[in-house]
């Protein structure tokens, strides 16, 4: 048996010299034997390809991880590092806030220990104009009676 290679098929002895004269032939087992042995190595060289790339990928998605590890803990300390900065500056502000607010409660209070001194000034001076009213009745009743003395002690004489 041959293997025509113009028309890639097997053939007989009788089919060659009749239909494939001018073709380029060979012999059948010869040809299987070389297409087996393309095949298998054609088959090994991609096992071994896919191996080596497999290998490659295992690699590389492990370096691909590290990397990812690196990224997120450097995302995390930069953020860690944000964080402790913002919360220092509201530990500031609050303090500054607090520290104004002590000011002005301390100002307020200044403020009302001196409005309470005039509640009791004036209150006191409202009590002493009580006690002038009272005392000037006083004095104007004992003078009111002076004069009543005075007035009943006026004699009237009679008109002739």
């Amino acid at each position: 048996m041959f293997y025509c290679i113009d028309c890639d098929t097997p053939v007989c002895r009788i089919c060659s010299v009749e239909n494939h004269s001018r073709h380029f032939m060979t012999d059948l087992t010869e040809s299987t034997k070389k297409l087996r042995s393309e095949l298998v190595k054609d088959i090994e060289s991609k096992v071994t390809t896919s191996r080596d790339n497999e290998r490659k990928i295992e690699k590389e998605t492990k370096t691909y991880r590290e990397e990812v590890k690196a990224v997120i803990k450097t995302i995390t300390e930069e953020g860690n590092y944000w964080k402790e900065l913002i919360d220092e500056k509201i530990d500031n502000f609050v303090k500054l806030v607090q520290k104004e607010e002590q000011k002005v409660l301390q100002n307020m209070s200044a403020l009302t220990k001196d409005y309470r001194a005039v509640v009791e000034n004036c209150q006191q001076w409202h009590k002493n104009i009580k006690e002038m009213e009272t005392l000037a009745d006083v004095l104007l009743l004992h003078k009111l009676k002076q004069l009543k003395i005075d007035v009943d002690n006026t004699d009237l004489k009679q008109v002739p």
